[in-house]
């Protein structure tokens, strides 16, 4: 557990973990102010007595619906199956997958450009991307939506990236910059090409901001160098270029707990430092539930 410098308990003030990413909501300084409470856990109670909620002690940030910030020309909105309002000025583009626009106005003219072909075959890239440019002389607006139900978006700052941030086959949705490339990580580890992550991640550079989707509720926490973590394997969304990436079994060898522990025969480990985004309800679960094997 992190430790609290005593002089922030006599003042009621907890400092930050340097867990918590930076650029994710306000600084750590702003939130020191705040009483250690990230702004992007809306409702939270703020802690008495200089104490840390469990998620906050831990390092984890929870992400819900982030309050508008001033100066963004996007909102997120909902709890569940969000949407983005943009409004874009003359000139500002969007791009996104096909299929994403919920809808636009008339002003903004679309394009397409054509993806890497490495991330599309290995990748789950699509062959294209659709450009959506406010080329008219006023302020216009489209809104976007996730590919699947219960969806919500994480937004990634990639200017504070250097390097890209990897995440799981198709969890790309949209940025407002056409200088994001998306390109294929293959995966190194022979155990995590056989798991669920497949044999390449998707890796996002460039500049802006850049939003992908996970399932359910979505954590991130910023690993220190050499700090591990073990996950299932569907539920990791994704990780910063610099955290490295293996499997490991889930139990001893032939053991009772990997047989019928109900995470499979590996589970993903990542080694800091960097940023790590988990889920709680990935795509693929969400669509065995919604379509159990052999039925149809």
């Amino acid at each position: 557990m992190t430790s609290v410098a005593p002089e922030a308990q006599q003042q009621g003030k907890v400092e930050i973990p340097m867990a918590v990413p930076v650029g994710m909501g306000l600084p750590p300084e702003q939130l020191n102010q705040m009483g250690g409470v990230p702004p992007q856990i809306p409702g939270a109670p703020i802690p008495t007595g200089g104490g840390l909620t469990p998620l906050m002690a831990a390092g984890f940030i929870s992400h819900e619906t982030p309050p508008f910030q001033p100066g963004q020309n996007f909102q997120i909105m909902g709890k569940d199956s969000q949407m983005i309002f943009w409004n874009l000025s003359p000139g500002q583009e969007v791009i996104m997958q096909p299929g994403a626009l919920v809808h636009r106005a008339p002003g903004i003219e679309v394009d397409l450009k054509m993806s890497d072909f490495m991330a599309c075959l290995c990748g789950g890239e699509e062959l294209f991307k659709t450009i959506y440019r406010n080329n008219s002389q006023t302020q216009q607006h489209l809104t976007v939506s996730p590919t699947f139900w219960g969806a919500k978006f994480f937004v990634l700052h990639l200017d504070q990236m250097p390097g890209g941030f990897s995440c799981k086959p198709g969890a790309f949705v949209c940025a407002n910059s056409s200088n994001v490339q998306i390109s294929a990580r293959i995966v190194t580890s022979l155990g995590a090409a056989a798991g669920s992550l497949g044999f390449a991640l998707q890796t996002i550079n460039g500049s802006g901001t850049c939003f992908i989707e996970g399932g359910g509720t979505i954590l991130s926490k910023m690993l220190a160098p050499g700090e591990q973590m073990v996950f299932d394997q569907r539920s990791l969304l994704g990780m910063q270029s610099t955290v490295q990436l293996t499997v490991r079994r889930s139990g001893e060898c032939c053991s009772l707990m990997m047989c019928c522990g109900g995470n499979g025969l590996l589970v993903s480990q990542v080694t800091g430092p960097g940023l790590i985004v988990i889920q709680s309800m990935p795509k693929e679960v969400v669509a065995s539930k919604i379509m159990p094997k052999g039925d149809g």
